[in-house]
């Protein structure tokens, strides 16, 4: 049997080490990773704060298929560029990254049900391979506004500056139409001065010590929480906002 390396949690640590490549079974296929992403719930991993059982982290990444058993769609042939779903809605038991070994490993081996509940997404030739791994917190962000959708907020009230963060700013008017003012809470200056850099600015960048109110009107707000930066109730004190 071959081997391959994998980025491997052990005893409050990690290591690379080699594992066996199992070749794949009947609908299975083995994922050959090209990038993959460091989430929030992976660093709480690392931490220990999180008691998921995959010793392998990594949900969100990109690479190409690279062997495949009998029975997978031809869509997904050896050599397809791919991202993968790491939730299955069906199947509690596929949690990628969490409770089955994720993308920091050369080689990934993904059930038959991840396959044939269309987990396993290929993307066109010509996607940017560095980026691709922000597919993942891009489809969090864009299903948390088109939640939000239907409320029509004038305002959104983005709490934290993470990845997550920046993608929800970056979504808003697609999702939410171009009169939606955005407004994103920093955790630190320096974050502040990083988001005045963004092509794509919300229209107030404030960090969390401060009492500014909200730019214009706010007749009602929504919230989107960042995942990773946990933010008390008096840190929102003093802003303009109705939770709808």
């Amino acid at each position: 049997m071959s081997v391959h390396r994998a980025i491997v949690r052990s005893g409050g640590g990690v290591s690379v080490v080699p594992r066996p490549t199992p070749s794949p079974g009947p609908g299975e296929l083995s994922v050959a990773t090209l990038y993959a992403g460091l989430c929030g719930t992976d660093l709480q991993m690392l931490r220990g704060l999180r008691d998921d059982p995959a010793p392998v982290i990594g949900h969100e990444g990109v690479g190409r298929v690279a062997a495949v058993g009998p029975g997978v769609p031809d869509a997904l042939a050896p050599g397809t560029l791919v991202t993968v779903n790491p939730t299955h809605p069906h199947d509690p038991g596929f949690l990628l990254g969490h409770n089955v070994d994720g993308l920091f490993q050369e080689r990934t081996l993904l059930p038959a049900s991840a396959v044939a509940g269309g987990m396993v997404l290929p993307l066109p030739a010509s996607t940017d391979v560095t980026l691709a791994p922000l597919l993942e917190p891009l489809a969090v962000a864009r299903y948390a506004l088109e939640e939000l959708r239907a409320f029509a907020p004038r305002t959104l009230l983005v709490v934290g500056d993470g990845v997550v963060g920046h993608l929800a700013v970056r979504a808003a008017r697609p999702v939410l139409g171009a009169d939606v003012r955005v407004v994103l809470v920093h955790r630190t200056e320096s974050g502040r001065v990083f988001s005045l850099r963004s092509p794509h600015p919300a229209d107030a960048l404030l960090v969390g010590a401060e009492r500014a109110p909200l730019p214009g009107p706010v007749a009602r707000g929504l919230r989107i929480e960042s995942e990773g930066v946990r933010w008390k109730a008096a840190d929102l004190r003093g802003y303009r906002v109705v939770t709808s």
